[in-house]
């Protein structure tokens, strides 16, 4: 992992492992972890949680170590802006990476046989089950509605 910054060993007490894949920690305040319903007793290591907490939550941390955690966190968005290139708005909402996916989800292949046999039985079962009149497949909304979901199917008449 990163090296732990010096404000965060000096406020903070690393404690059990998160259970998940993150290789992260729960982290307990120096100054109010050993209150009783504390939120400062269990803290996940992500993000800026930590400093966050002594800058806008922590009751027993002093005013001078507040506007300590506010600079830390500043100076943690500026320098991921100057090596990123990115503006500070951006750099304060994480950007999740896409997988990498297929077309077939946007692309309208067209049913085989099997398919289409079994569309049918699903659509009749359907029709039988609310109790619609076979009439209703003429529907000239019913036959916009399946070009919507799916352009290459086309209902029995």
């Amino acid at each position: 992992g990163r090296p732990i910054s010096t404000f965060i060993e000096a406020n903070f007490t690393r404690g059990d492992k998160v259970p998940n894949k993150s290789n992260r920690y729960y982290w307990k305040c120096n100054h109010c972890g050993n209150l009783d319903n504390s939120n400062g007793l269990q803290i996940q290591g992500r993000d800026n949680k930590l400093p966050h907490h002594i800058a806008d939550s922590c009751s027993r941390a002093p005013a001078e170590l507040h506007q300590e955690a506010r600079t830390f966190i500043f100076t943690k968005i500026r320098s991921t802006q100057d090596q990123s290139g990115t503006t500070l708005s951006e750099a304060v909402i994480p950007i999740k990476k896409r997988k990498k996916e297929s077309l077939d989800g946007y692309v309208d292949h067209p049913l085989t046989k099997e398919q289409s046999t079994q569309a049918n039985v699903r659509l009749l079962q359907w029709f039988i089950h609310v109790n619609i009149p076979f009439l209703a497949a003429d529907d000239i909304f019913f036959q916009y509605f399946l070009d919507t979901i799916r352009p290459s199917y086309k209902a029995p008449s």
